[in-house]
C-alpha cells in the first residue's frame, strides 16, 4: 500500500498526509501510538482496593470501551499483539510502558517476583488480545455479560482446581 493509498483509505489527499508523514510507516507509528495510548488510559483509570478488583475493573473498562467502538462512539482500540509485532522503537517504548502499567494493576504488597508479575501481566494482556478473535461472535449489547468469562478464568488460575492459590488475579475468588 502506497501513501496516495493510505490516504485515500482516510479519505484525504495524499498531500494531507504528506504534509505530516513522510512515509507510511510514519502513519502506522502513529496509529499504533495512538491506540496503544487509548489502551494505557483504560488502564490508568482502572480502580479498585485489590488486584482483583482493578482487574474486573479494566475488563469492565475494556469491554465496555469495544461496545462504544463498535457503536461508532470510539475509536477502535488497537490489539496489544498488533502492537507488539512492530519493528519500531516508540512503539516498543510505549508497550512497555502500558506492560508496567498494567503489572501495577496486579501487584499488591511485593509478594509476587517479577518472573510470576510478569506471566500474570502476560496472561491479562493476551486476555485482552482474544477479544478480536471471538467478538464477531457477539452483539455489544452482550459485551457486558462477555466481560465476565475472561476475569472468571483469570480469577480461577491454570487448571482450575489443581492450584486453588494460584489465581491470576491474587485475591479473586474463582
Amino acid at each position: 500500500m502506497t501513501l496516495p493509498d493510505v490516504a485515500a483509505e482516510m479519505g484525504l489527499a495524499p498531500k494531507a498526509i504528506a504534509y505530516y508523514f513522510r512515509r507510511k510507516e510514519d502513519v502506522a507509528v502513529a496509529a499504533f501510538l495512538s491506540g496503544l495510548d487509548r489502551l494505557a488510559t483504560l488502564v490508568g483509570s482502572s480502580r479498585g482496593a485489590t488486584p482483583a478488583a482493578r482487574v474486573s475493573d479494566l475488563i469492565a473498562r475494556f469491554f465496555g470501551y469495544q461496545a462504544r467502538a463498535e457503536r461508532g462512539e470510539a475509536p477502535e482500540l488497537t490489539s496489544p499483539n498488533d502492537i507488539r509485532a512492530m519493528n519500531s522503537a516508540p512503539i516498543a517504548a510505549a508497550y512497555a510502558d502500558f506492560f508496567r502499567a498494567t503489572r501495577a494493576l496486579l501487584a499488591e504488597d511485593g509478594t509476587l517476583g517479577r518472573q510470576e508479575a510478569n506471566a500474570r501481566t502476560h496472561l491479562l494482556v493476551s486476555e485482552l488480545h482474544w477479544f478480536n478473535a471471538w467478538r464477531t461472535h457477539l452483539h455489544s449489547d452482550d459485551y457486558d455479560r462477555a466481560a465476565r468469562v475472561p476475569h472468571r478464568r483469570l480469577a480461577a488460575g491454570p487448571r482450575r482446581g489443581r492450584y486453588p492459590d494460584r489465581s491470576v488475579v491474587a485475591g479473586a475468588a474463582p
